[in-house]
């Protein structure tokens, strides 16, 4: 019996036990264990990893602003002697070229005191004012005389009346015309040399050529253009006794 009652003393003694063991094992007690070994392990790694880093960044940023902060001083230290230097260089030059400007005495330039001539003196005067002959003054008035002629013909007009208007306005008759005409006088010796010009020829007016007669300035220019009119009127058919201004 005692032998009975030990067994089944010792069976629920290890009973029990064996059971608790079991639950213990199938029940998750152990896993948030583990969740809050890793937490923990995370909480305390974290941080000696930020630090860490912080540490190798601010060693790495340490070694590195003082090598940039070196080359940008010497750089402004070089930018900062050159600029000395160009002002050192420029001041004395500036000095010099006042100092030059001021003791350089005032260049006379040499007069030449020539004497002037009365032929210089004339000449100088008479540059000025002197004004190039016209080509037409130049022309022989024989060689436009052919027209004269040609232009009253073709309106019914003869070279008589021609050389009547010729002569009245000017005095040649037709000798000293023939004259003329064979001398090849030109036109300003043709109206210089006029052996009777007639006053009445200031009465000529009108236009001519484009030209009003009465407003031109030149003499012997409108000498000339008073004969062009008086031929234009000839070979208009004016009656010879309003040419002439005879009415």
């Amino acid at each position: 019996m005692t032998k009975a009652l030990t067994r089944a003393a010792k069976q629920a003694a290890t009973r029990p036990a064996g059971k608790a063991t079991k639950e213990a094992a199938k029940k998750p007690a152990a896993k948030p264990a583990k969740k809050a070994a890793k937490v923990a392990s995370n909480a305390i790694a974290k941080p000696l990893v930020k630090e860490s880093a912080k540490k190798v960044g601010g060693a790495s940023s340490a070694k590195t602003t003082p090598k940039s902060k070196l080359q940008s001083r010497s750089q402004s230290q070089s930018r900062s002697h050159a600029t000395e230097q160009r002002r050192a260089t420029a001041k004395p030059s500036a000095k010099k070229n006042s100092a030059l400007t001021k003791s350089a005495p005032a260049r006379i330039t040499p007069t030449t005191s020539e004497p002037r001539t009365a032929a210089s003196t004339n000449a100088t005067a008479a540059t000025p004012d002197a004004k190039p002959a016209h080509r037409v003054f130049r022309m022989p008035f024989a060689s436009v005389y052919p027209h004269y002629i040609a232009k009253v013909e073709k309106k019914g007009r003869t070279k008589a009346e021609l050389d009547r208007v010729i002569e009245w306005l000017t005095g040649y008759d037709a000798k000293g015309l023939a004259r003329v005409l064979a001398d090849k006088v030109d036109f300003e010796r043709f109206y210089t040399n006029a052996p009777r010009p007639n006053p009445a020829r200031d009465r000529v007016t009108g236009v001519v050529c484009g030209i009003r007669v009465e407003t031109i300035e030149d003499p012997l220019m409108r000498e000339l253009r008073i004969l062009d009119k008086l031929v234009d009127e000839l070979a208009k058919g004016w009656p010879m006794e309003r040419v002439l201004r005879e009415g």
